[in-house]
């Protein structure tokens, strides 16, 4: 316990992250991590692919869009003759000829109604856009919401709705794999690595960091199709029609697009290493608002409160100073490019209206130039910015990779092991057991233990003698480091570990509940237990008396942290909760601590019951009395196992255990 708690307490430092100190490495390269999110294509394959199809689609509808406009100035308000008509691609010759004979005000009605048709269902495609943009700050927080529903159409009208409803189900779909693959992972991690994450920094990265696996996705594997297509059919467009006449206008758009696309992509490693600063930084004020609430009882007692609104103040001026060097870093390269493309654009307008005063191009090009390069412009400003941008959400996939990425809880064949049926209480033999912490010494030591079956074993020692760490050794919080233990003589790692634990129910000695009513925090020891059922449970626990005076009875909503109710009530709602499953095994970690002598005593049929194997860690003397045998433990090691009475006779070291009791524990 002293080291875990010298953990926390350095890990409150705000500028120093528990994230950053004590994170394992993902083991990847940039691209190997790029390429890791990628898979989470899979999840949304077939939307992916429906979308590439409706964006292909709006590319090649918006090809036509600035010819149009040239003919409606060229011959419409020009009215120069259709059939003298030059500088047109090839894909516009079948609407020319369609056009030739007629007067300039027909065609001017034709076009406009053909615009009108395209507005309807793509609007101006390529050069308006929807999106799903709710109001954010420049922090990473209130920009993960919008991430986890990221929706984007180049396009609007019908087809545009169509298309940014398809990305917006993309990312959903992906931001909920990747936060429920996080969320398991959490759930399943070894209890070592639960002792070394904070609460804050778990939430942090399942609801702000995973949403931005869905982004990479989309930006890295479908935006780029697009610009790239875009970016080919432009310039090969502008060379088909203007490569003769007028080629300087061809390599100028050529020139800006490589400029401009150049230009951002020195600056991804250092928006990274931004990125990073921010989100670490954006955690740890995550942990220290949710260390602060919950541990305010503490922080009052102790007179803290100062202290730790001062820490609290200290990291988040940090946190917002970092999104501030981010974001003004972002504006920053979109200032250079902006003003790269705006010098590109006046040796532009220079060229096209010098050759429309000599006569080599009509007004009508300008338009379609000005289009073109625009669109040039903006898929050259976007494909640099993708990667620049992906800095961001790179760092916040690496987060998550960095979690799922710690070794499984589970070995290997208690994935694929077998399902451990109990009809009977077990025996449990342990056999040379041994285990340690990473980096510290072992703390069990060759343990050879047998519990018989319908037993009641107490582990009985000092603090830090391995008690606790022996009982996790049951339901595989903990895996031995050498050794076996054996149920019914079959080894305990043969089964998979779910099974395991619907036979194991330990009741720790910090009580954990759920916002919710008494009702349904019971029924998560049996989903399936009718109230006449929870009734019962609570009992034989001895707390039905205490239910029945609280307003609502098993209505009665209750929080998380057990707030309205005493320690023993709820410590006798935590049995309550284990008994209603009928366990074949109980662990009980200091199960009467907080209970009167009246309370414990009722318990006492329960916890002598020959129906269930039960391990009972206690430091409580009449609770030690109540078991059929007591296993007294020091320095790692089982150095007397015997009914109470005996083990006072035989073992010294024992007898001076029990002689130095508090006088509240010789209740």
């Amino acid at each position: 316990m002293t080291s875990e708690r010298s953990f926390s307490r350095e890990s409150l430092n705000p500028l120093k992250s528990t994230v950053e100190t004590n994170r394992s490495t993902t083991g990847n390269t940039l691209g190997e991590i790029a390429l890791r999110t990628l898979g989470y294509i899979k999840h949304a394959q077939s939307l992916v692919f429906g979308r590439i199809a409706v964006g292909c689609i709006i590319l090649f509808v918006s090809l036509p869009i600035p010819w149009l406009f040239k003919i409606l100035i060229d011959h419409g308000v020009m009215a120069l003759p259709v059939l003298e008509a030059d500088l047109y691609p090839f894909f516009m010759q079948p609407i020319l000829e369609r056009l030739v004979g007629r007067e300039p005000i027909a065609i001017v009605g034709i076009i406009c109604l053909g615009l009108m048709a395209i507005f309807a269902l793509f609007g101006y495609a390529t050069n308006t856009e929807l999106h799903a943009r709710l109001t954010q700050g420049a922090d990473v927080a209130t920009q993960s919401e919008n991430k986890a529903n990221d929706g984007f159409s180049a396009a609007s009208g019908v087809i545009g709705l169509l298309d940014f409803r398809l990305h917006v189900m993309i990312s959903q779909r992906i931001t909920h794999c990747a936060r429920h693959e996080l969320f398991s992972k959490f759930a399943q991690m070894p209890v070592v690595n639960i002792v070394k994450q904070r609460a804050g920094d778990a939430v942090f990265r399942i609801m702000h960091d995973a949403p931005a696996i869905g982004v990479v996705c989309m930006s890295i594997l479908v935006q780029p199709i697009f610009y790239l297509l875009g970016s080919f059919l432009g310039l090969w467009i502008l060379w088909l029609v203007y490569g003769s006449a007028a080629p300087e206008l061809v390599w100028l758009g050529a020139s800006a697009f490589a400029v401009t696309l150049l230009s951002t992509l020195p600056f991804a490693r250092w928006i990274r290493r931004l990125s990073q600063s921010s989100r670490r930084s954006g955690s740890d004020v995550l942990n220290l608002t949710e260390e602060g609430i919950r541990n305010r009882e503490v922080i009052q007692s102790l007179g803290a409160e100062e202290k730790e609104q001062e820490k609290f103040a200290s990291a988040s001026r940090f946190s917002f100073r970092r999104s501030l060097i981010l974001t003004a870093s972002l504006r920053v390269i979109e200032w250079l490019s902006e003003n790269l493309h705006l010098l590109f654009q006046s040796f532009g307008y220079w060229f096209i209206f010098s050759n429309i005063i000599e006569g080599k191009m009509t007004l009508g090009d300008a338009p379609v130039i000005l289009r073109m390069y625009s669109m040039l412009y903006e898929t050259a400003m976007q494909l640099g910015r993708i990667w620049i941008d992906q800095q961001d959400h790179l760092a916040a996939a690496e987060r998550v990779f960095t979690i799922l990425n710690q070794k499984d809880e589970k070995p290997e064949i208690s994935l694929k092991g077998q399902e451990l049926s109990m009809t009977h209480p077990p025996l449990v033999r342990y056999e040379d057991i041994t285990f340690g912490y990473p980096g510290n010494q072992p703390i069990l030591k060759k343990i050879n233990l047998t519990i018989a079956a319908g037993e009641t074993l107490a582990l009985v020692g000092r603090n830090g003698a391995g008690k606790t760490t022996l009982a996790y050794l049951l339901p595989q919080f903990l895996e031995p480091q050498n050794g076996h233990i054996f149920f019914d003589n079959r080894k305990l790692g043969l089964f998979r570990q779910e099974s395991i634990r619907r036979h194991i129910t330990f009741i720790f000695q910090e009580h954990q509940f759920i916002d919710g009513s008494v009702r349904e925090n019971l029924l998560l020891g049996d989903p399936s237990a009718t109230d006449d059922d929870l009734v019962q449970a609570c009992r034989e626990a001895a707390a039905w008396d205490f239910i029945q005076d609280l307003p609502g009875e098993l209505g009665h909503k209750i929080f998380a942290d057990g707030t309205g109710l005493s320690v023993g009530q709820q410590q006798r709602l935590s049995i309550a909760r284990a008994n209603l499953g009928n366990p074949k095994m109980l662990i009980l970690d200091e199960p009467t601590a907080s209970l009167d002598l009246p309370t414990e005593l009722a318990l006492k049929p329960w916890i002598q019951s020959d129906t269930r194997t039960i391990l009972i860690i206690s430091h409580r003397l009449t609770t030690i009395k109540m078991a059929d045998r007591v296993a007294f433990l020091k320095d790692g090691s089982i150095i007397g196992c015997a009914p109470h009475e005996e083990l006072i006779e035989t073992s010294q070291d024992y007898a001076e255990f029990i002689s130095n009791m508090t006088p509240s524990s010789l209740d």
